[in-house]
């Protein structure tokens, strides 16, 4: 019976037109919806595309940053071992310093005793 219905309303001129009507209506709506899809595929192609650029400059910067760090790293080494040595010669030259004025001491001393000892030849030979 249903059947019967089916085929009487296709052999109506108003029902085929409606249902013609329909069918373009379904196509537009599908063509839209194709075209929404197919930009939506573009838009996800061109973020990924985006990321992968955002990505690769975020390991750039990351390996500029870790550079920057190692050559300050190594900077700050150089300046300490710098310093050690500069602390190094100082203490030397302290040492050495104070061993100069121990031998200068030294010298004063012996020059004075050779002063005292001419002196006391001198009241000797001048006693006799």
């Amino acid at each position: 019976a249903r059947l019967a219905v089916v085929q009487r309303a296709s052999d109506d001129p108003e029902v085929r037109e409606a249902a013609s009507l329909k069918l373009e209506e379904i196509k537009a709506v599908k063509a839209e919806a194709d075209e929404k899809t197919e930009a939506a595929k573009a838009l996800e192609v061109r973020l990924n595309e985006e990321l992968a650029e955002a990505e690769a400059r975020a390991q750039a910067d990351g390996a500029a940053r870790k550079a920057k760090e190692l050559t300050a790293a190594k900077k700050v080494a150089d300046l300490q071992t710098a310093t050690k040595a500069s602390a190094g010669v100082a203490q030397t030259l302290v040492v050495e310093r104070a061993e100069a004025q121990r031998l200068l001491s030294e010298g004063q001393e012996a020059e004075r005793a050779l002063q005292e000892a001419a002196a006391a030849e001198k009241l000797t030979s001048d006693a006799c």
